[in-house]
């Protein structure tokens, strides 16, 4: 059985103050999460968050937590389809458009201790 230690997510199309809404609920509803990254995503078009656990956590429980912690729907049901549990979880960093290569960009990194910091490149 495959097992993860990072839960991806990827929000589209929402505001910056529902994405801080969202990241508060999470960490509020796991305590085992040590830290979560926020970048904007290729397009710029919303937001990839990724929550670090402190242990292994299986892939039906990941696809749970997708589920409630608001995961994009299409992209949940296409993981769920897929044979191989190591394609789960995929989170593409970077995206192709007319001949120009786009890449997430870092915006944020969250703590478990309420303790926020800027990514190296801002600050």
């Amino acid at each position: 059985m495959v097992r993860f230690r990072r839960l991806t997510l990827d929000y589209d199309n929402i505001t910056e103050k529902e994405l801080m809404k969202r990241i508060k609920f999470i960490f509020k509803d796991r305590l085992d999460i040590t830290k979560i990254k926020v970048f904007a995503s290729p397009r710029l078009d919303g937001y990839h968050v990724y929550c670090y656990f402190d242990s292994f956590i299986t892939i039906q429980k990941m696809i749970y937590l997708r589920h409630r912690y608001k995961d994009d729907g299409k992209r949940i049901v296409i993981d769920l389809l897929k044979s191989n549990d190591l394609e789960k979880m995929v989170l593409f960093e970077s995206k192709g458009h007319k001949g120009y290569e786009f890449k997430e960009m870092p915006m944020y990194e969250f703590w478990q201790n309420n303790h926020y910091e800027m990514p190296k490149i801002i600050s």
